[in-house]
């Protein structure tokens, strides 16, 4: 259900992250900048991130750029079997974590909440990130669900990116 495997065979995570570079570092830079507190780390939350190649990509691209800080990044999935994938894959296992979870779930929203109060950040995602899903949410559950899907990330999220299908 919702799952797409071999997905970056199509659409690789090279020509994703060119699109992402200026804007996503720009925002990123900024927010890191408007902490007083030069400690906590930037956290990032990554919805529908399949195998999680993606997901490292722009890991990779933000650690090379943004220095003052620790980059954390949590990418999701519905499919357990993707996240397995993306858990083999992962190099940084001490920033980047896969796990899988379904957003739409009733409880994703304090799941995520205790993860953020485990890594002892800050209590929301400094910015969640989400391609190549809302397409599939709204033809297979609807206008609503594609309202409740933006709202469960406003309410972890201090900002979010969300791919337009």
């Amino acid at each position: 259900r919702g799952n797409f495997h071999n997905y970056y065979t199509f659409n690789p995570t090279q020509e994703r992250t060119r699109f992402l570079e200026h804007d996503l570092l720009s925002s990123l830079r900024d927010i890191a900048s408007q902490r007083a507190d030069p400690g906590p780390a930037l956290v990032l939350l990554d919805v529908g991130c399949n195998e999680g190649d993606l997901t490292l990509a722009i890991y990779d691209l933000l650690v090379s750029t943004i220095t003052s800080r620790r980059v954390i990044m949590l990418g999701i999935d519905i499919d357990h079997v993707l996240i397995a994938r993306a858990n083999e894959k992962n190099p940084h296992k001490d920033n980047v974590y896969f796990q899988q979870i379904d957003i739409m779930d009733g409880d994703a929203p304090e799941r995520l909440r205790t993860w953020l109060a485990l890594q002892g950040g800050p209590p929301l995602f400094d910015m969640s990130t989400c391609f190549s899903i809302t397409m599939w949410i709204h033809i297979n559950l609807g206008d609503e669900a594609l309202r409740i899907f933006l709202k469960k990330i406003g309410d972890v999220s201090l900002n979010m990116v969300v791919e337009p299908q």
